[in-house]
């Protein structure tokens, strides 16, 4: 438990704001199945008693920095594979493409959020 005054940080990827219904549903594969949220996660910390809560958008470092794992582990996958497995590379490969595409059309933002326990 986080003493009062403490502070927390944390990344989420979330939906971009404002998508028809349809839109929200097909984006489910895109992404992580905590982007499922309904409800904003400013309003999440401030009902689980955090304040002065903050939040900056990181989606074009979050972008960069997937293009650039991908574009790091596609020559080597037989390595990586050879390490963590061919499947659960496989999987890490499609997954980054995905959430690149889903980043591309405007589908998915990173965001930082900060608060401090009243």
């Amino acid at each position: 438990m986080l003493r009062s005054g403490g502070r927390i940080a944390l990344s989420v990827i979330e939906r971009t704001p404002g998508l028809s219904r349809s839109v929200r549903r097909s984006i489910a594969e895109a992404a992580p199945r905590a982007v499922a949220s309904r409800r904003p996660y400013t309003a999440l910390l401030a009902s689980a008693g955090f304040e002065e809560i903050g939040r900056r958008d990181a989606t074009a470092e979050y972008l960069t920095t997937t293009r650039a794992w991908l574009n790091a582990t596609e020559p080597l996958v037989a390595e990586v594979a050879a390490v963590d497995g061919a499947e659960a590379v496989a999987q890490k490969l499609v997954d980054w493409r995905t959430s690149i595409t889903a980043i591309e059309a405007g589908l998915l933002v990173r965001r930082l959020y900060w608060a401090r326990r009243a």
